[in-house]
C-alpha cells in the first residue's frame, strides 16, 4: 500500500468554481451524409433533409437519442427503386442513428420494390408502407424485431401482405413469431453477413452466424422518443461460441434524464434507469477501431464518472456548445494545495477505474450535455472483460481517522454492479443521483441493496489492512435492483445478526437527505474504517443535511455499541420552510425517542410517524 500524509476530509469540497477548457469536437468521416435544415417543414422537432445520388429526399424530425424519418420524396417518379435507408447521418458534426419509422413514412410510395431498413430502428408507426403496392422485399438488418405500433405498420394495404421480409440468421424465428412481423408472406435469413449490428432492446449473442467479420457494434436507447413503446435501452449479454472481433464499438448512456411525456392530458414519468445500456460479455470481445461511449451529464451540476479504460483528454468533447471541467481527487496533494480537486488539463490523461467530476454548463437549464470519450489502443480492450477486476487502493496519513485513507475509484464494468459481490465491506459515498440533489449518499455492502451504475464513481475510506478493491465480475447487472440476486438474502441475513440498524431521514419534500446508527455489541466506540462513514458536506446550500455527532465527528453512518442509548443528531437547514423527520429500522430494533432540544418536546418515531 502506498503511504501519503494528507489534511483534514472538511476540504473535499466540490466547489462550483470552474476553469472551461475549450476541446473541439472532430467531424466524423462521413461527410455524405450531413443533414440540412429542412426550412419548408416546420414540426415541434427540429427537421432537417437528406438527398441521396438518386434525388431521393429524406424527411428527419430530430429527437434527444435519434432521427425519426417521418417523410420520404422519389427522387426518379415512375421508376423501380429499391432503396436502403443509412443507419447514421451527420448532424452538427456528431453521428446520429436513425431510430423511428414514422407514420405514413413511405405511403404512397408504388416505386418502392425493395426498401432495406436501418439496424438502429426499435420502433415502426402506422401505416409507415401504405399504398406502397409494389413492394415486394423488405430488408430488417436489426436482431431485435423492432416495435411495430399495429399490423397497419408492416402492411402495404388492406389486405394480407406478400412482401418477403429478410432478416439476420439468428433471429429468423423471432422475427416469425414476433406479432406483425410474422405476416409477412415469407420470414428469410438475409444473404449478405452484416456489417453494423445495433440493438435498442434486451438481447443474448449465442451466435455469430450472419455478422461479418470486424463488423460495428452498436448499443443505444430510445430516449425522447418513448410516447408509443416506454423506456427501453440495450442490455446485451455476449456469449458466443467463438470469440467476437469487432470493428467499432459505441455506446450511448442515459443516466442523468428523467424524462416526462404529456399526452392527451397525460403525463408519464420515466427515471434514467430505464435509458441505461448494459454489456456483460461473457465470452472474448476485442475491438480492431474505436471504442467510444457517450455519458449524459448534469447540467450546471456535478457528475461522478470513471471509465475502464484510459482516454486521452484531446479525445474528450461535450455537447451543446457547453462550457466544462472535468476534475481529478488527488489525496496527495492536499495538504500541499489546501483543496482535493485539481482540473485535468487539455493533453492530460484520465486513468482507467479512476474517480473524476465533470461539470458542464449551458445557457438552457433544460438541455442535457452529452459527454463522448474514445478509449486509448492500449486499454480500450478492457470495457469487454470478462474477468474479476482489482483496483488498487492508497493509504493516506492523517491526525484523525475520519480523514484516512480515502480513494477516489469507480465501476470497472459496462453494466450496473451489485456491490455486494466486491470483496469490499466498509461503506462508500456516491454524488446523489436525483436530479437537483446536489449532495453526497453513503451506503454500505453489508446493509445496502446498492447497485453502482455504469461508468460511475464513488469515494471509499479503505481499512488499514486493505490495499485492493475486487470487483467479483458475478456483479455485473443488467439491472438496478440488487433484491435480484441469489447473494442477496443471506447477505442481508448475515448482516443483521447481533446489529440493530436505525435510518434517520430529513426532507424538504424535495430533496432528503439520511444519518444512519447501527448498534453493534462488537463495535468500538471510536471511529472504524471498517464500518463507520464520516459525513461529507455538500456545499450546496439548499440542501438539507443531517449527521450523527458523536466525540467530535461528524458521521453518515456510526456504528457502535449501545451504551447510553443516547445519541446525538446535527441538521442543516439553509431555508426557511417546513421539515419532516422519519426513522426506518431493521433487525430487532429498540424504540426510538427524537428530543428537539429548541422545543423541549419528545416524539416517539417507533410508530411509523413524521416529525
Amino acid at each position: 500500500m502506498k503511504h501519503y500524509t494528507t489534511t483534514p476530509l472538511c476540504r473535499m469540497a466540490v466547489g462550483v468554481l470552474f476553469a472551461v477548457f475549450g476541446l473541439m469536437m472532430t467531424e466524423p468521416a462521413m461527410a455524405d451524409n450531413v443533414l440540412v435544415p429542412d426550412e419548408d417543414y416546420q414540426y415541434t422537432h427540429t427537421t432537417h433533409t437528406w438527398t441521396d445520388a438518386d434525388g431521393n429526399v429524406f424527411g428527419f424530425k430530430v429527437s434527444e437519442s435519434g432521427l425519426i424519418l417521418y417523410r420520404f420524396e422519389v427522387g426518379v417518379p415512375g421508376e423501380p427503386l429499391s432503396l436502403t435507408v443509412p443507419d447514421v447521418f451527420i448532424l452538427d458534426g456528431k453521428e446520429v442513428n436513425v431510430m423511428v419509422i414514422y407514420a405514413f413514412a413511405f405511403s404512397g410510395c408504388e416505386e418502392l420494390v425493395s426498401v432495406t431498413l436501418p439496424s438502429t430502428v426499435f420502433y415502426v408507426d402506422y401505416w409507415a408502407f401504405y399504398r406502397c403496392t409494389n413492394l415486394a422485399d423488405v430488408y430488417c438488418p436489426s436482431f431485435v424485431p423492432p416495435f411495430v405500433a399495429s399490423k397497419s405498420a408492416t402492411s402495404v394495404s388492406h389486405d394480407p401482405l406478400t412482401a418477403r421480409l429478410h432478416v439476420p440468421a439468428a433471429s429468423v424465428s423471432s422475427y416469425a413469431n414476433a406479432l406483425y412481423w410474422g405476416d409477412f408472406s415469407e420470414v428469410v435469413a438475409l444473404d449478405e453477413d452484416l456489417n453494423r449490428v445495433s440493438f435498442c432492446d434486451a438481447y443474448a449473442v449465442t451466435d455469430l452466424t450472419g455478422i461479418a467479420p470486424e463488423a460495428d457494434l452498436c448499443l443505444v436507447n430510445n430516449r425522447g422518443l418513448t410516447n408509443e413503446v416506454g423506456p427501453c435501452a440495450a442490455h446485451v449479454d455476449v456469449n458466443a461460441p467463438a470469440p467476437w472481433q469487432l470493428g467499432n464499438f459505441f455506446m450511448a448512456q442515459t443516466t442523468e434524464y428523467k424524462m416526462s411525456y404529456k399526452d392527451w392530458g397525460y403525463e408519464t414519468f420515466y427515471e434514467p434507469a430505464g435509458f441505461t445500456t448494459t454489456l456483460i460479455p461473457q465470452s472474448e470481445m476485442t475491438a480492431t477501431g474505436d471504442v467510444t461511449v457517450q455519458l449524459d451529464c448534469r447540467n450546471r451540476g456535478w457528475k461522478f464518472i470513471s471509465f475502464p479504460f484510459d482516454v486521452y483528454m484531446g479525445d474528450v468533447s461535450v455537447s451543446h456548445n457547453a462550457s466544462w471541467v472535468i476534475r481529478r481527487f488527488n489525496a496527495r496533494e492536499r495538504s500541499v494545495l489546501g483543496n482535493s480537486w485539481q482540473n485535468v488539463g487539455p493533453r492530460e490523461t484520465l486513468k482507467a477505474n479512476t474517480g473524476y467530476i465533470i461539470y458542464t454548463l449551458t445557457g438552457n437549464t433544460s438541455d442535457v450535455p452529452t459527454l463522448t470519450v474514445k478509449a486509448t489502443n492500449a486499454t480500450k480492450q478492457d470495457l469487454f472483460t470478462t474477468a474479476d477486476v482489482t483496483v488498487p487502493l492508497v493509504e493516506t496519513y492523517a491526525v484523525e481517522p475520519q480523514d484516512q485513507n480515502w480513494n477516489f475509484v469507480g465501476n470497472p464494468y459496462p453494466a450496473f454492479y451489485d456491490m455486494g459481490q466486491s470483496d469490499f465491506t466498509a461503506p462508500y459515498t456516491i454524488w446523489s443521483r436525483t436530479v437537483g440533489a446536489n449532495t453526497y449518499e453513503v451506503y454500505s455492502p453489508i446493509d445496502d441493496d446498492h447497485v453502482l451504475q455504469p461508468f460511475e464513481a464513488f469515494f471509499l475510506q479503505s481499512p488499514s489492512d486493505v490495499s485492493s478493491i475486487t470487483f467479483n465480475a458475478a456483479g455485473r447487472m443488467h439491472a438496478m435492483s440488487a433484491t435480484e440476486d441469489p447473494y442477496y438474502a443471506p447477505r442481508r441475513a448475515r448482516a443483521l445478526q447481533n446489529r440493530q440498524l436505525y435510518n434517520i431521514f430529513l426532507s424538504d419534500g424535495q430533496v432528503s437527505d439520511r444519518a444512519r446508527i447501527v448498534v453493534n455489541p462488537e463495535a468500538k466506540e471510536s471511529y472504524e474504517l471498517e464500518c463507520d462513514a464520516s459525513k461529507m458536506m455538500t456545499t450546496d446550500a439548499a440542501v438539507p443535511q443531517i449527521y450523527v455527532i458523536d466525540g467530535g465527528i461528524r458521521y453518515a453512518i456510526d456504528e457502535r455499541p449501545l451504551g447510553s442509548g443516547m445519541f446525538t443528531l446535527g441538521t442543516r437547514f439553509a431555508n426557511s420552510g417546513e421539515y419532516t423527520l422519519r426513522l426506518e429500522t431493521r433487525g430487532e430494533a429498540q424504540p426510538v425517542a427524537l428530543t428537539d432540544r429548541l422545543t423541549g418536546q419528545t416524539f416517539d418515531l417507533s410508530q411509523g410517524e413524521e416529525y
